[in-house]
């Protein structure tokens, strides 16, 4: 298999379209897989030229060779010939993520012109912030609750710009024909967030009680907060970057690739949580430097 990538034609730019050029023996074959990978290579004739060198010497740096058995090990079967040994077997003597957390999709609105709106846009008066459950949230009288809806790439702590209208528990949201909330039970707690959405790298944030996780901003769940540390620190490093190249290939971290993640449990230990924490306090120091924060106080060169 030639993988070229994006742009291995000139006439289509951009990320979005990824080709391979492959030919597939229909039935078992008594040896390994050859690939090329060319996906950081720019430009078609230049992906050519690369191919033709990697035919000629197999020692290039860009051609694999990795026998198809080695991928059912990987949840889905994804084609990762370019993984390491490491990578491959840490499936295979490593839990998923999804035993020690839950990764749960945010709600869809159905329309999110209507229910949605920056923090700013609204007053704030109606907004109820640093509730901790839904009946806090209901006998606040609030109209306008903090949403998790993704956002630019932001780790650790941050990117809280929008609101939902989740008024007298979502009364008018949830009779709302377009709308799915199959989360709800999760809502207002604690959690781990991410932007599903993504031309980059995964980046992922932990979210204090208070918040509704919207379907671009799914969250992840756990009853101990030791876990939702690790959980961060996991995915918010580099080996998560390197599992993520085949379990989320496309623009989308789905919670199903979130989930099988491995994560070791050595990690889910003081010395993690307290790293990790740290970087969470410096983040949300930051985020509260500027006013579109409702946590801000002042600006630091004040």
């Amino acid at each position: 298999m030639a993988h070229l990538g994006p742009r291995a034609f000139d006439a289509i730019g951009g990320e979005v379209v990824n080709v391979t050029a492959d030919v597939i023996y229909n039935g078992r074959a008594a040896c390994e897989g050859a690939y090329v990978r060319l996906v950081d290579i720019n430009g078609s004739e230049a992906k050519r030229l690369k191919l033709l060198e990697a035919i000629e010497n197999l020692d290039c740096g860009w051609f694999y060779r990795r026998d198809a058995e080695t991928f059912k090990q990987i949840p889905g079967t994804p084609i990762a010939y370019w993984a390491s040994d490491g990578l491959i077997n840490a499936f295979s003597i490593r839990e998923g993520l999804r035993s020690y957390a839950r990764p749960t999709a945010g709600i869809r609105t159905g329309d999110n012109d209507r229910f949605l709106r920056f923090a700013w846009e609204v007053s704030f008066e109606k907004v109820g912030i640093h509730l901790r459950d839904r009946a806090q949230a209901k006998e606040s009288g609030c109209k306008w609750f903090p949403a998790n809806k993704g956002g630019l790439y932001r780790k650790w702590f941050g990117n809280l710009d929008y609101v939902i209208n989740w008024e007298n528990d979502g009364e008018e949201l949830s009779s709302f024909p377009g709308c799915d909330n199959a989360g709800v039970k999760f809502f207002f707690r604690a959690g781990v967030t991410w932007g599903t959405i993504s031309s980059g790298s995964l980046s992922v944030r932990y979210c204090d009680p208070g918040v509704i996780s919207e379907h671009c901003g799914s969250m992840c769940f756990s009853e101990s907060n030791d876990v939702l540390l690790c959980v961060v620190g996991l995915l918010n490093s580099s080996v998560s970057d390197a599992f993520h190249q085949f379990l989320s290939p496309t623009l989308a971290f789905r919670e199903a690739a979130i989930g099988n993640t491995p994560l070791d449990e050595r990690g889910v230990c003081p010395e993690v949580s307290s790293i990790v924490n740290q970087c969470i306090e410096e983040s949300k120091i930051d985020w509260d430097s500027f006013e579109t924060s409702w946590d801000f106080k002042h600006h630091p060169l004040v």
